[in-house]
């Protein structure tokens, strides 16, 4: 189970606000607060779901720094 301190630093890593994040995750705009104060808790999915967006988010985040390095494999 992913703990709440752990989806405010995806969410954070990501530079969402959390109701960017809920909606990203097609969920209710107070999702992913209720997540980071302990008032729900992520199903098995949602938390593969997290885990599946912040995959991309570092993807894209490193291939944006190798085009700015210049060296992007064409």
């Amino acid at each position: 189970m992913i703990k709440p301190a752990v989806v405010t630093r995806i969410r954070e890593e990501m530079g969402l606000s959390p109701p960017a994040l809920s909606k990203l995750l097609g969920g209710a705009e107070n999702l992913v607060w209720r997540w980071e104060h302990g008032k729900a808790k992520p199903s098995a999915a949602n938390a593969q779901l997290l885990e599946i967006v912040l995959a991309q988010h570092r993807a894209r985040s490193q291939r944006r720094s190798w085009k700015r390095d210049g060296s992007e494999i064409a």
